[in-house]
């Protein structure tokens, strides 16, 4: 029997987790992703009788993951505050992520409380809150402890994880060919009857209400990766990650042997393999497609990595201690890095944002409206029109992104203003022939650092723009 602390009793080390996800979510209340405002607006629009839209009046699918909208829809109908739903979920979802996760490769409850304690204090997990990673976890989590315990209902968390992100759907891939070749037999079809209409139950609501079976987000983020604007391989740019989102890059660097050492301890476990196989057709897929490394995608090989980084840890102390030796004193390592780690982002939202959005909102027509690149934080706060130059939330562009037809979008959108950097991001170099031929210009009032707000010229009309974008962007 494994020995305790007398403070600690091994059957209740899923308490230990419980309070730190409860107290960093605390300190992460106030956190906003731009993405997440976009799926709050949707669902802002949806309760105020606006409809599951973007942009009042225009039915367009800007949102990547149907479980996790309704799961908030449901949600938002008692909690009327929705960054504290968005929290309160994603926090819910990142706990019981960590409970099942742990158990799947390691039985051992010292290793179990050590794992949960790395991953609880990753702040990492908590800068991806108001998406629909957590979620995403989860059920990666739920569809591996059910097929470990040999439960057929696998198949329906797959599916569920399937409608939360489709590529959800390369882990089902890789545990139905599995469980052919195991058992030499598909899961009962009553079980696949009831995956399948859960996995095309929103392709079918999209068509009836989109018209479109597929979220334009999908066509949007295979533009960007096509479209080379963001680089080239930069999937696979894991300093930057390093740097934004851990302490400090050497330090995720040097924990590499430890979490190979952590994959080898493992080896003999029936689902390690399985694993390894989704996170590398899964890393294969981001990188092939050359999607931007937004960092909420790197969440499954940060989660996994984590468990074999403690399984690795583990391994190597045990030889020279007892577990409760061992478990003491990795806690007291847990903890230090709590003390040390990256605490800038606790309070973050896009501050300047923010006060563009507040501008807009104060010296603006209503019915104005504004393109960008970044549409979540103004978005929200603006309650504006808005033009997404990149096609996330608007018809079309992503499409010309794609083709790298980047002037193209002016002949659909001739927006009343529209907001770029100083120094104009590649993702802008469209709007510099606006500026060049002075179709817009400068508006005079605004005056917010880093940016600027260009309004459509007094004797530019949209038939002029179409044709001069047309006359000098034919080869587009």
């Amino acid at each position: 029997m494994e020995k305790g602390y007398p403070f600690i009793k091994w059957e209740s080390w899923y308490l230990i987790p419980l309070v730190t996800v409860a107290y960093f979510s605390f300190l992460y209340r106030h956190y906003q992703l731009d993405d997440a405002l976009i799926y709050l607006r949707y669902i802002r629009n949806f309760h105020e009788g606006l409809g599951l839209v973007y942009n009042p009046g225009q039915r367009f699918n800007g949102l990547t993951s149907p479980l996790f909208t309704w799961l908030m829809v449901i949600l938002t109908f008692f909690i009327r505050n929705y960054q504290l739903a968005n929290v309160l979920l994603s926090g819910l979802f990142f706990y019981f992520s960590i409970i099942l996760g742990v158990g799947l490769v390691s039985s051992q409850k010292p290793v179990q409380l050590i794992t949960a304690v790395f991953i609880s204090l990753t702040q990492y997990f908590y800068t991806t809150f108001g998406m629909d990673t957590c979620l995403f976890l989860l059920l990666i989590m739920c569809s591996l402890h059910l097929y470990k315990k040999g439960s057929d209902y696998f198949v329906l968390a797959l599916s569920l994880l399937a409608v939360t992100r489709i590529e959800g759907g390369l882990l089902g891939l890789v545990l139905l060919i599995s469980y052919i070749i195991e058992k030499g037999s598909i899961p009962p079809w009553p079980l696949l009857l009831g995956a399948a209409m859960i996995f095309l139950a929103p392709f079918v609501f999209n068509e009836l209400y989109y018209g479109q079976p597929l979220p334009a987000t999908i066509a949007a983020k295979w533009g960007q990766g096509r479209s080379g604007l963001w680089g080239r391989l930069i999937f696979i740019n894991l300093l930057a990650l390093a740097r934004n989102f851990f302490i400090a890059p050497w330090l995720l660097i040097s924990s590499i042997p430890l979490i190979l050492y952590g994959i080898f301890l493992s080896r003999s476990h029936p689902l390690i393999k399985k694993v390894i196989l989704f996170l590398l057709i899964l890393f294969l897929l981001y990188s092939a497609f050359n999607l931007p490394n937004y960092h909420w995608y790197y969440a499954p090989f940060v989660f996994f990595s984590l468990i074999f980084f403690s399984i690795g840890l583990a391994g190597i102390a045990s030889r020279r201690f007892e577990h409760s030796a061992l478990s003491f004193s990795l806690l007291i390592i847990a903890l230090v890095a709590l003390l040390v780690s990256n605490r800038d982002k606790l309070e973050y939202r896009q501050k300047d944002y923010d006060l563009i959005a507040d501008w807009v909102k104060q010296y603006t027509e209503g019915d104005s409206d504004i393109a960008m690149v970044e549409v979540g934080t103004i978005g929200w706060y603006s309650n504006r029109k808005i033009v997404d130059i990149l096609g996330l939330v608007t018809p079309y562009n992503a499409g010309f992104i794609g083709q790298r037809k980047f002037h193209r979008w002016l002949t659909i959108y001739q927006p009343d203003y529209i907001l770029v950097h100083n120094q104009l991001w590649s993702q802008e170099a469209s709007v510099d022939f606006l500026i060049r031929t002075k179709l817009y210009i400068d508006d005079p009032d605004f005056s917010i650092r880093g940016y600027r707000l260009l309004e459509k010229a007094k004797n530019t009309d949209n038939q002029m723009i179409v044709a001069l974008i047309n006359k000098n962007f034919r080869n587009e």
